[in-house]
């Protein structure tokens, strides 16, 4: 018995700090898992919140385009009108001074 007593009184302490030990490891673990879980929900929210943003903003920078490019094709024909209307009338001047 004073054996088992000399090795309870010399490793007692050491086995319940590791056991303590041991058991903190294991609640740490778990509470880093949660933590890491939480996280990683986080950025997919983030994630998706920034590819809805970048869709929009594409969006609406291709309507931007489309609606300039509609804006340059009326131009386009506007400048050609104006164009054809000039020439026209400097035909139109031409013509009396070529007779003479």
């Amino acid at each position: 018995m004073q054996v088992a007593n000399t090795i309870l009184s010399q490793w007692g302490p050491a086995l319940l700090v590791s056991f303590t030990v041991i058991i903190g490891l294991f609640c740490q673990n778990t509470r880093m898992t949660d933590l890491r879980a939480s996280f990683d929900k986080r950025f997919d929210d983030l994630k998706s919140s920034m590819d809805k943003r970048f869709d929009d903003m594409r969006s609406s920078f291709e309507k931007r385009f489309d609606d300039m490019g509609k804006r340059f094709d009326d131009l386009k024909d506007l400048m050609k009108s104006e164009f054809k209307r000039v020439d026209e009338r400097i035909d139109r001047l031409e013509s009396p001074l070529v007779r003479k």
